[in-house]
Formats: C-alpha cells, sequence, structure tokens
C-alpha cells in the first residue's frame, strides 16, 4: 500500500513537470515579444512620473540591447551605433522635452532565421504631449534584430522607417 502511494505520488509529480514544461514555458517567441513590451514600458513617461522613475528605466532600458546596437533611421541623421549606456543617456534626454509620452506596437511579426536570431518587424506609434502643451503622433515601421546572448534576447539592430516610404 505504503509502495502504491509512494508510486502514485512519484507519477503525479512527474506529470505535473511535464505538463508545466510544455504548456507553461515561456517560448523564443513569447520571449522576443517581451522584449518589444518592456521596450514600450521603459520609454513611456506617464504624467508626474518622477525623476526616481526617469533613472529607473533608463537603467533598465540598456539591459535590453546587446553591448552594441545598430540604429537606422531613413529621415533623420539618428543612425550610428550605439552602446546600452548611451540609449539610457539619449532616453533620459529626450524625456525632458515632454510631459507625457506612450509608445505602443502593433502587428508585431517575429521570424527566426537562425536558433538564436529573431527578425521583428512592427508598427510604432508614439503619443505625447510637450512640455510646450503641444500635442504630437508619429507612426513609423520598425524592423528589428534580436540576438539570444548569455541565454536573454537582446536587441542589436533597429530600422526606423516613416510609413508612407516604402
Amino acid at each position: 500500500m505504503v509502495k502504491r502511494t509512494g508510486l502514485m505520488i512519484l507519477l503525479l509529480a512527474v506529470l505535473g513537470a511535464g505538463g508545466w514544461y510544455f504548456f507553461l514555458r515561456s517560448t523564443d517567441r513569447e520571449k522576443v515579444l517581451g522584449r518589444l513590451s518592456d521596450l514600450a514600458e521603459y520609454v513611456t513617461k506617464a504624467p508626474g512620473e518622477k525623476g526616481t522613475g526617469l533613472l529607473l528605466k533608463s537603467q533598465l532600458i540598456g539591459r535590453l540591447f546587446a553591448d552594441h546596437c545598430e540604429i537606422s533611421v531613413d529621415f533623420h541623421n539618428l543612425s550610428g551605433t550605439y552602446t546600452p549606456e548611451e540609449l539610457g543617456a539619449n532616453l533620459v534626454r529626450s524625456r525632458q522635452f515632454v510631459e507625457t509620452i506612450q509608445l505602443s506596437f502593433y502587428d508585431p511579426s517575429v521570424r527566426f532565421p537562425q536558433p538564436d536570431t529573431a527578425l521583428l518587424d512592427t508598427t510604432g506609434q508614439v503619443l505625447g504631449k510637450a512640455k510646450n502643451g503641444d500635442r504630437f503622433r508619429e507612426v513609423r515601421e520598425l524592423a528589428f534584430t534580436l540576438k539570444k546572448i548569455d541565454g536573454k534576447w537582446r536587441f542589436t539592430a533597429c530600422r526606423i522607417r516613416e510609413v508612407l516610404r516604402k
């Protein structure tokens, strides 16, 4: 009886672990999309957000990027290779000019040409209000490249295009 109960407990434990593995673990696609969600969260500035939140977000955003990230902007002179520290500093600098900003992504498409490389195409929208009271809305097409580095997906490249230009 004791042997049978022990065997049943072991069987339930194995089934539970197997179920967790197959149904609850995150796939690479979900992890890549999670990085995109993190990027939107760290860029967003809510009304009344304090300086400590900004500093935390500027530190956290650096963790999303590889040591060197190639940024290509088709319509502006911001193209170049940036370190995570430079990207965090640019975030702090740009947020000084806005009261609010919200970054959203729509219709993301993820492909994996290699097991450690993800290509992510999406549309990004930035809504905000400048310190002078002007409201703005920008929509752009974005193409990201992410690499799995030390087990974490990190942005290594980003191309930003105007929506009307193809």
